[in-house]
């Protein structure tokens, strides 16, 4: 989609229980536009920010996103690029947030190893991934919208 001469943030279709359209944040909008104007080698350094702070950080919706439109365009190599960015990051998140005392944290985090070297196995072997729709998910809360 094009808008003033730039390239926009697919829309969202999904709709809440009440029928209403989610909204993304104004300032994730934006990320996701910029995003979407450079080469993956500087989405991919992007993702590996990990200060919030930083000019540079790319939130992980945006990464979502991104990861979700090279699917659409059947882009592999942004795919495979940044599916296991998005994957290192929730597993960083799934390290630092669960609490061992968890009854089953263990085997999350052993299960995030595993899909990690899943992904690079099938990143080497150049395989795709993950090839069924995806379901919106809120990042914050980890839970499906």
């Amino acid at each position: 989609m094009l808008l003033k001469g730039g390239i926009i943030a697919q829309p969202l279709e999904k709709t809440r229980r009440d029928g209403t359209l989610y909204h993304r944040p104004k300032n994730i909008e934006a990320a996701i536009d910029a995003a979407l104007t450079q080469d993956l080698t500087t989405q991919c350094e992007r993702a590996l920010i990990r200060d919030y702070g930083s000019a540079d950080y790319l939130p992980s919706e945006c990464l979502l996103h991104l990861i979700r439109n090279a699917r659409r365009r059947d882009d592999e190599a942004a795919y495979n690029a940044l599916l296991p960015l998005l994957l290192a990051r929730c597993e960083a998140n799934l390290n630092s947030h669960v609490a061992s005392t968890i009854p089953g944290a263990r085997e999350l985090r052993r299960d995030s190893r595993r899909t990690r070297f899943l992904m690079r196995v099938a990143t080497s072997l150049n395989v795709p991934f993950l090839r069924k729709p995806m379901t919106p998910f809120r990042l914050e809360t980890g839970q499906a919208q």
